[in-house]
């Protein structure tokens, strides 16, 4: 990660007593008649079903860019583009923005508004260099 908000968030959550890691497993189903009482998780190693009691569910889709196909043509720190603050790459012309830049956050809401900075940014890029 570029930065050690991951890293500090890990430990954290494994030195809480309050937080179960379960491994290796992928959620099946949503359980409870009247809202969330429990997930059904499947082992992926050994296929085995079990139920996990939650009253909440928090899900991430993970932290690992895609981007080892532009490592020859853009910076990259640690697997994500560098930007500016108008989301601006190395390259000129080329904008970034969400989950794929370096930045402290990886969540919707800031991907929604960087993408707004970024076609901005586009947007007078294009004014500036293609009339």
């Amino acid at each position: 990660m570029s930065c050690g908000l991951s890293q500090y968030m890990k430990d954290k959550a494994e030195a809480a007593p309050n937080i179960e890691f379960v491994w290796d497993s992928v959620v099946t189903r949503c359980l409870g008649e009247d809202g969330l009482t429990a997930l059904e998780i499947r082992n992926v190693k050994t296929d085995e079903l079990s139920e996990l009691p939650v009253y909440c569910v928090f899900v991430a889709i993970g932290h690992i860019a895609k981007t080892e196909w532009l490592a020859d043509t853009l910076k990259l720190e640690d697997g994500f583009i560098v930007t500016d603050q108008f989301m601006a790459t190395n390259q000129s012309g080329i904008f970034a923005c969400g989950d794929i830049r370096v930045t402290h956050l990886r969540q919707i809401s800031t991907a929604v508004g960087e993408a707004t900075i970024a076609a901005h940014a586009a947007y007078q890029y294009v004014l500036q260099h293609h009339r």
